[in-house]
This record gives C-alpha cells, sequence and structure tokens, in this order.
C-alpha cells in the first residue's frame, strides 16, 4: 500500500448471515490515522453495504443479483 502512497489503511469484512463474502477497505494518502469514531462509522457503512449486497444477490436465487436484460424500476419509461 506504501507504494501507492498510502499512510493509513482500514479493512473490514463483509458479512452476512455467517457468510464471509469479502472485504470493504477504507485508505487515505493524506490522514496517519483513523479515529474510533471514523473506525465505527467505516464499519456501519461495511455492515449497510453487505446487507445491500445480500439484497441484490438474492433478487436472483443463482446470486447473479439482477438478472440480465431486465431494465431497472428507475430507468423504465
Amino acid at each position: 500500500m506504501k507504494s501507492y502512497g498510502v499512510s493509513v489503511y482500514a479493512c473490514n469484512p463483509l458479512m452476512a448471515g455467517g457468510e464471509l463474502l469479502g472485504t470493504l477497505s477504507f485508505a487515505s494518502r493524506t490522514r496517519t490515522h483513523f479515529d474510533a469514531d471514523e473506525l465505527e462509522f467505516l464499519e456501519t457503512i461495511t455492515h449497510s453495504f453487505a446487507g445491500s449486497y445480500m439484497r441484490w444477490r438474492l433478487l436472483d436465487p443463482a446470486g447473479r443479483g439482477p438478472q440480465e436484460g431486465r431494465v431497472p424500476r428507475h430507468a423504465r419509461p
């Protein structure tokens, strides 16, 4: 990470229903640390993303998300 100029890095697991989906990472080139409130906020973002991802994945039982060719509701005339 240092080769990219990153000075501080936080990585949170994306968990849903006891399943590890992946990780969500946050980094900065200008800061020296994340304080406790910021780390808590980053954790909240991670939990929110994991929940949103699971809802998206459940739209298609095969886990591919929304079916191809389907027009999103917001894009319909």
